[in-house]
Protein backbone atom coordinates (compact mmCIF):
# COMPACT_ATOMS: atom_id res chain seq x y z
CA UNK A 1 0.00 0.00 0.00
CA UNK A 2 0.92 3.49 -0.60
CA UNK A 3 2.45 5.39 2.22
CA UNK A 4 0.79 8.45 3.52
CA UNK A 5 2.15 11.68 2.74
CA UNK A 6 3.34 13.73 5.87
CA UNK A 7 0.43 15.24 7.65
CA UNK A 8 -1.85 13.40 5.25
CA UNK A 9 -4.45 10.46 5.13
CA UNK A 10 -3.35 7.34 3.10
CA UNK A 11 -4.99 7.19 -0.16
CA UNK A 12 -8.52 5.56 -0.07
CA UNK A 13 -7.21 4.15 -3.53
CA UNK A 14 -4.29 2.01 -4.65
CA UNK A 15 -2.49 3.08 -8.39
CA UNK A 16 -3.05 -0.35 -9.18
CA UNK A 17 -6.84 0.63 -9.28
CA UNK A 18 -6.75 3.33 -11.71
CA UNK A 19 -7.03 1.23 -14.87
CA UNK A 20 -10.42 -0.34 -13.03
CA UNK A 21 -11.77 2.74 -12.90
CA UNK A 22 -10.77 4.47 -16.24
CA UNK A 23 -12.23 1.44 -17.67
CA UNK A 24 -15.24 2.02 -16.19
CA UNK A 25 -15.59 5.58 -17.17
CA UNK A 26 -14.44 4.62 -20.94
CA UNK A 27 -17.47 1.99 -21.18
CA UNK A 28 -20.22 4.37 -19.28
CA UNK A 29 -19.25 7.76 -20.66
CA UNK A 30 -22.34 9.45 -19.10
CA UNK A 31 -22.65 7.96 -16.15
CA UNK A 32 -23.21 10.26 -13.03
CA UNK A 33 -20.74 11.12 -10.43
CA UNK A 34 -23.43 8.85 -7.72
CA UNK A 35 -22.86 6.09 -10.28
CA UNK A 36 -19.43 5.88 -10.08
CA UNK A 37 -19.40 6.41 -6.85
CA UNK A 38 -21.64 3.45 -6.29
CA UNK A 39 -18.64 1.23 -8.31
CA UNK A 40 -16.14 1.86 -6.38
CA UNK A 41 -17.57 1.08 -3.32
CA UNK A 42 -19.29 -2.47 -5.01
CA UNK A 43 -15.79 -2.93 -6.56
CA UNK A 44 -13.12 -2.13 -4.09
CA UNK A 45 -15.45 -2.09 -0.88
CA UNK A 46 -14.33 2.19 -0.51
CA UNK A 47 -16.33 4.60 0.22
CA UNK A 48 -15.03 8.74 -1.20
CA UNK A 49 -17.19 11.82 -1.03
CA UNK A 50 -17.55 13.54 -4.27
CA UNK A 51 -14.46 16.23 -3.59
CA UNK A 52 -11.87 13.36 -3.11
CA UNK A 53 -13.15 11.73 -5.72
CA UNK A 54 -12.55 14.93 -7.87
CA UNK A 55 -9.12 14.66 -6.59
CA UNK A 56 -8.43 11.15 -7.83
CA UNK A 57 -9.51 11.85 -11.28
CA UNK A 58 -7.49 15.06 -11.38
CA UNK A 59 -4.79 13.11 -9.78
CA UNK A 60 -5.02 10.32 -12.87
CA UNK A 61 -6.13 12.53 -15.38
CA UNK A 62 -9.32 10.74 -15.81
CA UNK A 63 -11.40 13.25 -15.93
CA UNK A 64 -10.70 13.63 -19.52
CA UNK A 65 -13.01 10.25 -20.08
CA UNK A 66 -15.60 11.69 -19.62
CA UNK A 67 -17.72 11.92 -22.98
CA UNK A 68 -18.95 15.78 -23.09
CA UNK A 69 -15.89 17.10 -21.69
CA UNK A 70 -13.97 15.38 -25.07
CA UNK A 71 -17.10 16.30 -27.33
CA UNK A 72 -17.48 19.65 -26.09
CA UNK A 73 -14.02 20.91 -25.57
CA UNK A 74 -11.95 19.19 -27.71
CA UNK A 75 -8.30 19.87 -26.56
CA UNK A 76 -7.23 20.13 -30.79
CA UNK A 77 -9.35 21.33 -33.32
CA UNK A 78 -8.83 21.64 -37.09
CA UNK A 79 -11.26 24.20 -37.44
CA UNK A 80 -11.08 27.54 -36.21
CA UNK A 81 -13.53 29.04 -34.10
CA UNK A 82 -16.25 31.27 -36.21
CA UNK A 83 -16.45 35.14 -34.90
CA UNK A 84 -19.86 36.14 -33.69
CA UNK A 85 -21.11 38.74 -36.41
CA UNK A 86 -21.07 42.45 -35.21
CA UNK A 87 -24.13 43.78 -34.85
Amino acid sequence: PQNARLGHAPAKLQQEQVGLVAKFLAENKRCSVAELLGFIKKKFNVEMDRLTLRRFLKRYGLGCLREEIVVDAPLFSAERPMEAPLS
